[in-house]
């Protein structure tokens, strides 16, 4: 890259000690006399129009030698353009190309994992958070039922946390196996893709990203994973406390229940009676089973490593 500055600055530049004898070079009198603006024709303005940046004063001439020198341009404010850069700079090689496809193939990993460790916080906390309920219900006879009824309540607010969280990290994951199923498992298995259109997915993924799955197929796999053993302890144990005479509090019967319709009549909460409480976790409980088993849709048939 060039710039133009003035001869008369240049020229004064380029001489050593101004004005000695036996030196090629014109004295301070003859530079400022012979040097003109810029658009001049005089030769002594010809020598050092152009300097290059990261030079030391930058003349393209040295001392003891003419100024007229052949080859300089004649137009000394007239700078070389030079044409901008593409921007952002693309790829032209095989190599840069293979350069930018890891580092993004490293960035979408660092980016999964980071949702993944989300993922495994909130199941850490509903299993946590169960676990102590049930020490506390069915080791204290004085403890409420009701208890557990609230604790499946909360397990179910930590399940749809998990599946909006689970959304994202879908979308990095299936970034993710698009690199590894159409580039890399290619490069060793020394074969050829099996199609050519998995650039174009990704970088419409990456130009409008959506997500790739509803909420209710993501609590459908969270529950398929993990939450549906969690509800069903937590359904055990709330029968349990429901059907030992010694789990309750005191004032009922010490009499074992022996029918359905004592069970019932144990889980009134407050003024609600027990049918009520006993109707509303049958429904609670189908719905679940339902979203678990029947409203999930198929995965990718990729293999059968999945989170």
């Amino acid at each position: 890259m060039f710039i133009a500055v003035r001869p008369a600055r240049v020229l004064s530049d380029c001489i050593g000690e101004s004005g000695s004898r036996g030196s090629l070079s014109p004295g301070p009198r003859q530079v400022f006399k012979n040097s003109r603006w810029p658009g001049s024709s005089s030769k002594a303005t010809q020598g050092c129009g152009i300097v290059k940046i990261g030079s030391i004063f930058g003349p393209n001439c040295s001392s003891g030698v003419p100024t007229g020198r052949k080859g300089v341009d004649s137009e000394p404010h007239a700078a070389t353009v030079t044409p901008a850069p593409h921007n952002p700079p693309a790829p032209t090689t095989t190599s840069e190309y293979i350069t930018v496809l890891a580092h993004f193939h490293r960035a979408e990993l660092a980016r999964m994992a980071g949702w993944r460790d989300r993922i495994d916080r909130t199941t850490n906390w509903a299993i946590t958070g169960a676990g102590a309920v049930l020490s506390l219900t069915l080791s204290t006879p004085s403890s409420h039922h009701g208890v557990l009824l609230f604790t499946m309540l909360l397990v179910l607010l930590l399940l749809i946390i998990e599946a909006r969280r689970y959304r994202f990290f879908d979308v990095y994951r299936a970034r993710v196996r698009l690199i590894e199923r159409h580039f890399f498992a290619p490069v060793f298995a020394g074969s050829k893709s099996a199609t050519s259109e998995w650039t174009q997915a990704l970088a419409a993924s990456l130009d409008k990203p959506t997500f790739l799955i509803s909420l209710r197929v993501a609590m459908s796999r969270r529950l398929r994973r993990n939450y549906i053993w969690i509800f069903l302890m937590l359904f055990l144990s709330w029968i349990l406390k429901l059907a030992t005479p010694k789990l309750q509090v005191e004032g009922t019967s010490g009499n074992p229940v022996f029918s359905i319709r004592e069970i019932v009549d144990n889980a009134s909460l407050g003024h609600l009676p027990g049918w009520i409480v006993v109707a509303a976790v049958a429904v609670f409980y189908g719905w679940l089973v339902y979203t678990t088993f029947f409203a999930h849709d198929k995965e990718d048939q990729d293999g059968d490593v999945h989170v």
